[in-house]
């Protein structure tokens, strides 16, 4: 199971929704069976600017409770990419504040900034190589290769999130899906379609999203977002649930380190309580080895 995995809003102005009330999103979350929210957490970097700094502040303050209530927190940040190394500071101030997952929102201000995007990448995953990061962007990357490196962004993200808003793209809720993920697929990554419920997407069309989601074997479904959404377009996706899959554990083969390591203490050779994969001093490998001579002799000898 994936951390993105099951339906997930978006969330660009948390001060904006239930009056900045974290306990009434969580309310809300709980009622409508929404897995998860990705919260902005920086415009760019977080040095000397007092607004992107408000989205921190707000998403340390988020981060917390919604966690503890069972809700997957996303965090995203909006890409200027003027300060790469800042930009990484701010994912890594995010993550340590709980973030479960990090989504890069890559959009018309990196244009021109190839080596800004690959520097920023590199940094980012030397210091966070396994936390799911996921790249936001335009709905069809064909029409955008100019502005964003996707191949560079698909080296380094698990997973690519187009922005398939077809009311505002003025397509066909199916066209514009098919569109964008036939666009992706070329990337090699998971894809995770985040649909629209702004402006005057209509509920019907949504539930259409999310099944041409499940037809396609998609267990991922996000909105863009919740700060705009109508109570209408909230109903639809509490209506047209991406549910998360739990499988059956399977049985975990006994570690074979572990089995001889148990066999000689049954045997009464090995006494430490080292585990596999830890170094053993001179001390504890004359013991054991004492023991051995001992169970070959039947004797007492030291």
């Amino acid at each position: 199971m994936t951390v993105y995995e099951g339906t997930h809003v978006w969330i660009w102005q948390p001060w904006n929704i239930y009056g900045g009330d974290v306990n009434q999103l969580i309310t809300a979350c709980k009622q409508r069976g929404i897995d998860g929210v990705i919260i902005k957490f920086a415009n760019g970097s977080l040095a000397n600017d007092q607004v992107s700094q408000r989205f921190m502040d707000y998403f340390k303050k988020y981060a917390g409770p919604l966690k503890a209530a069972g809700i997957t927190v996303g965090g995203w940040i909006y890409q200027y990419l003027t300060d790469p190394l800042c930009e990484v500071d701010a994912c890594t101030q995010a993550i340590g504040a709980g973030a479960d997952w990090i989504v890069f929102d890559a959009e018309t201000e990196i244009k021109g900034k190839g080596a800004q995007v690959t520097q920023f990448l590199q940094a980012y995953r030397a210091k966070h190589p396994h936390t799911v990061t996921g790249l936001s962007s335009f709905a069809i990357a064909d029409y955008h290769t100019d502005e964003v490196p996707f191949a560079e962004y698909a080296k380094y993200v698990d997973v690519l999130m187009p922005q398939i808003y077809w009311d505002e793209m003025k397509w066909p809720v199916e066209v514009a899906f098919l569109s964008s993920v036939t666009s992706y697929k070329k990337y090699n990554k998971p894809i995770a379609p985040t649909g629209q419920s702004y402006l005057t997407a209509k509920p019907s069309d949504m539930a259409k999203f999310v099944q041409l989601c499940k037809s396609n074997g998609f267990r991922h479904v996000s909105w863009w977002d919740w700060d705009e959404a109508s109570p209408e377009q909230l109903n639809a996706i509490e209506q047209n649930r991406i549910q998360i899959v739990n499988s059956t554990p399977q049985p975990v083969p006994e570690d074979w380190r572990i089995r001889e390591i148990n066999a000689a203490r049954t045997t009464g050779i090995f006494t430490s309580d080292h585990k596999p994969g830890e170094p053993v001093t001179i001390e504890v490998l004359a013991a054991a080895l004492n023991n051995l001579y001992k169970l070959i002799k039947g004797g007492n000898k030291t």
